[in-house]
């Protein structure tokens, strides 16, 4: 989740790869969720389940920063092509699909986690990082 100009919560649902302490995704460099985030970096990210009796639902709050380093994405790139069977391609800091369309690295390290269990016992915990 990150916010528009006038407040409002913009959500969409995006993969990420974990990797060096961070959270990392890959918007699209004209699409929304990046242009909210170059306003305001404050953001949240969610996964779960579907199975209301099993799992583990997942919020993550940080602080959204741009991935620079020119070599990082490479790096990345191959977490996505393990973990989504996503090609991506690493250009000039970015990335680049098979289509040649061009997406934007973020980190987002976790300021607070909340974890909700699913199913007997539920059960709900919070993690705070300085």
């Amino acid at each position: 989740m990150s916010i528009r100009p006038d407040g409002r919560p913009h959500v969409t649902p995006l993969p990420t790869v974990g990797d060096a302490g961070a959270l990392h995704f890959c918007p699209g460099a004209g699409e929304q969720k990046a242009k909210n985030l170059y306003r305001n970096p404050n953001c949240a990210i969610t996964t779960g389940t579907a199975d209301a009796d099993a799992g583990l639902d997942v919020v993550v709050e940080g602080t959204a920063t741009r991935v620079t380093d020119p070599d990082r994405p490479t790096t990345l790139a191959a977490l996505w092509k393990s973990r989504h069977n996503w090609d991506l391609h690493s250009a000039d800091g970015a990335f680049t699909g098979d289509e040649g369309n061009e997406a934007l690295v973020f980190a987002v390290t976790p300021a607070k986690v909340l974890a909700f269990g699913q199913g007997e016992p539920y059960s709900q915990t919070r993690y705070r990082f300085a």
